[in-house]
């Protein structure tokens, strides 16, 4: 395995962590919805504000201090999305989740070193991603809405990250700024994900996915009117 891929992995899995870690503590408060992931939007705040200051100072190993802001702003923003769908996912479930993508992700690195890899980098990471994504519908789809809206949450950060093997760096320095750089991407969309999903909650209040709209206590049907005339 070459630094660059052992770099992205080490950190890919220290980042992971610390962001499902963060977000089992978040959710042992009793919150409001928004809360975790206004935490996250003032932690992505902060981790720029932190970048601009290091950038200026040309501060050395700066990214690991950003990298672990934004890891814990990931977590934070997450546990929004499960305070609105009043169920916590299970810390076993949680486990699995991280393990497995852990190991794709180091599949991933290993299949860098063949030829076909090397020779269409791009092209093999959309199609690795595409194939991990769409593996992870159809098997993870059968379980819990829990289990299922988690893996993908953490496909993000794990599609982000195994990209970060491919982008050209000319030394350790500057990896760790793509990382870092990385980290904010994959923050913001998780930001920008759960708020669309938890505004959704608002502005459809009583939307059912599986027993459709309710009106008047009675179920709606979506054919007809919504108010006779």
């Amino acid at each position: 395995m070459t630094k660059k891929c052992l770099r992205s992995f080490i950190v890919y899995v220290l980042l992971s962590a610390i962001c499902l870690g963060s977000m089992h503590l978040m959710l042992l408060f009793q919150v409001n919805k928004y809360v975790g992931v206004s935490v996250g939007g003032g932690m992505l705040a902060l981790s720029l504000v932190l970048f601009i200051i290091f950038y200026k100072k040309k501060i050395r190993n700066a990214s690991y201090c950003i990298l672990f802001v934004n890891a814990i702003g990931c977590g934070f923003a997450i546990s929004s999305l499960y305070v609105y769908l009043g169920s916590v996912p299970r810390v076993f479930y949680t486990t699995c989740i991280w393990g497995t993508y852990v190991v794709l992700f180091l599949v991933y690195c290993l299949l860098a070193h063949t030829s076909l890899f090397k020779r269409f980098p791009r092209i093999c990471l959309a199609v690795y991603g595409l194939i991990v994504l769409a593996g992870g519908i159809v098997g993870i789809s059968l379980s819990s809405t829990i289990v299922f809206s988690l893996a993908l949450m953490m496909f993000i950060l794990f599609i982000a990250f195994l990209a970060t093997i491919i982008a050209p760096s000319a030394n350790i320095s500057e990896h760790n700024n793509i990382l870092a750089l990385v980290s904010f991407v994959g923050l913001f969309i998780i930001i920008i994900v759960v708020i669309i999903v938890i505004s959704e909650g608002d502005g459809l209040d009583g939307l059912d996915f599986t027993s459709g709209d309710k009106v008047k206590g009675r179920s709606q049907n979506p054919y007809d009117f919504i108010v006779d005339a």
